[in-house]
């Protein structure tokens, strides 16, 4: 059986410490994380329009994705590189759910997993390259590799 890690919700945030970046998780409840999303610019990118999404990783087919209830999922994938770095390539939301902040909260979910665990990553997504210039996060910028 396939070992999927949920992020039920799961909001990282960033904050400067003696000189150092520190990154945080905490877990939320669905209510809780609209609420605490929406206090600043940069946290607004994880809060979405459709409450109770889940972002999940599987690790083994290299993806970060939420089921949606129409059986459809939404999905961000990834490849691994030989110098240990990631290739964030590709984003795709189904067409009803455009516009709702699915994808933000993919990206959100996939920075967050890979800038926590200190992973280079190169953004072959075009969205991922537009998501971090709208929502810039010290804490991605730290490991996002530039062409």
């Amino acid at each position: 059986m396939m070992q999927i890690k949920k992020f039920a919700m799961i909001s990282s945030f960033c904050r400067q410490s003696v000189g150092r970046i520190v990154c945080q998780t905490r877990t939320v409840s669905p209510i809780t994380f609209q609420r605490t999303m929406s206090s600043s610019r940069a946290d607004e990118a994880t809060s979405s329009s459709e409450p109770g999404l889940q972002v999940q990783h599987d690790a083994k087919q290299k993806k970060f994705f939420i089921r949606l209830d129409t059986g459809h999922e939404a999905l961000l994938e990834y490849t691994t590189t030989v110098m240990g770095a990631v290739d964030l390539w590709h984003t795709e939301v189904p067409p009803a759910f455009r516009g709702k902040g699915v994808a933000k909260l993919l990206a959100q979910a996939a920075l967050d997993y890979f800038s926590c665990r200190v992973t280079p990553m190169h953004l072959s997504c075009t969205y991922l390259q537009h998501y971090v210039k709208v929502f810039p996060n010290p804490c991605h910028q730290k490991y996002i590799l530039s062409d």
